[in-house]
């Protein structure tokens, strides 16, 4: 929280606040903190209180947790009924 030997007087993001506290896509429990529990999407920097520096770290890392299997991905599906569009 220091700008050139200067201590900040600004409102920082939370993870900026702690310099131990790093997005990691093996961190889920923390990771889930930032998702929507309803549809599953990343919550805004408005509910977050992120800069938009940690902001796009957070977005890389849900990413790339989800790519790996980390986080749970519901992928909508649809059943078809395929003899309405048979022949007949």
């Amino acid at each position: 929280m220091f700008r050139q030997e200067k201590i900040s007087t600004g409102n920082p993001c939370p993870i900026c606040r702690d310099e131990y506290l790093i997005f990691d896509y093996r961190n889920v429990d923390l990771l889930k903190q930032f998702i929507s529990p309803f549809n599953g999407a990343i919550l805004p920097t408005e509910k977050t209180g992120l800069c938009q520096h940690k902001h796009r770290e957070l977005v890389v890392a849900i990413m790339k947790a989800k790519d790996y299997g980390l986080i749970k991905v519901d992928v909508p599906s649809r059943e078809y009924e395929y003899s309405d569009y048979q022949k007949s």
